[in-house]
């Protein structure tokens, strides 16, 4: 079951999975989690491919407990052919950004577009990114709620952004690596079709859409890890919120009209129920 969740609306209530919208403070809250019983929120802020474009959005990025950036920091296209990126440009512009936002936690997954990267191990780019926390086939845990991220998306010949790419067959095994306990997901590449949809190239006339998520993500997701939320981006022109199967899936690619996806996750605090 597939339910588009329409951020101007009041409640949906959606089988096998409680979810509401609020417009509290002119911000559309999604709720998940622990609706019902949960004692402790909190607020988690989704924005993803700014594409070099942040300071323009910063402004507007509402506040919350935790911030995941879900990939595509950078603008990098067919011109790396001609000239070398200035890959100490992106690293500054990227803590210089982080570094503003008031949200006690920051989480940046990187996309097809962050070659910079696509250098080495985690705990390597982890050093270069002091103020952010950086997820890469890693998991952390904040406030009770568990994330993994994973950059990981599917190769295209057609594409000159080639960061962190696989093709079918080869990606899979990063899926893998998801533990059941996952809470919230990060990634950059979308299930397959769950807004997932691109313009196919080189069309002359009438546009057609193809579906270029992952099915093998979505597999993962939903027969083994189903984690209550899951982030991703890459998708432009599709952003929005929708529930599939108990799980609330997030494209918050911009430009979209909501600039950001906005969650307030409810989780049981075992402190205030031993009182």
């Amino acid at each position: 079951m597939i339910a588009r969740i329409e951020m101007d609306k009041d409640v949906a209530k959606l089988s096998g999975h409680k979810l509401s919208t609020d417009l509290s403070d002119h911000i559309n809250v999604t709720k998940v989690g622990n609706i019902e019983d949960g004692t402790k929120k909190i607020r988690i802020v989704h924005i993803s491919d700014t594409h070099m474009e942040h300071n323009g959005f910063l402004p507007n990025i509402p506040d919350g407990d935790i911030l995941v950036h879900s990939g595509d920091f950078c603008r990098i296209g067919w011109k790396r052919l001609l000239v070398t990126p200035d890959n100490d440009v992106f690293l500054r512009s990227i803590n210089e950004f982080f570094e503003k936002l008031p949200h006690k936690h920051k989480i940046f997954v990187a996309g097809n577009h962050d070659m910079v990267f696509d250098i080495g191990s985690c705990e390597e780019v982890q050093k270069k990114l002091p103020n952010v926390i950086y997820l890469q086939d890693s998991s952390v845990s904040i406030e009770g709620i568990n994330f993994h991220g994973s950059p990981w998306t599917l190769y295209k010949w057609t594409s000159y952004n080639r960061g962190f790419c696989r093709e079918r067959g080869k990606i899979e095994h990063f899926w893998d690596e998801i533990s059941t306990d996952t809470n919230v997901l990060v990634t950059h590449i979308p299930p397959h079709g769950i807004m997932d949809t691109f313009p196919k190239k080189f069309q002359l006339f009438k546009k057609v859409y193809k579906h270029g998520g992952c099915p093998s993500l979505r597999k993962t997701i939903q027969e083994r890890v189903r984690p209550e939320l899951h982030l991703f981006g890459h998708a432009h022109g599709v952003a929005g919120v929708e529930s599939v199967d108990g799980t609330v899936f997030s494209n918050a690619a911009f430009p979209h009209r909501e600039l950001a996806n906005v969650f307030d996750y409810y989780i049981c605090d075992e402190n205030k129920n031993m009182k």
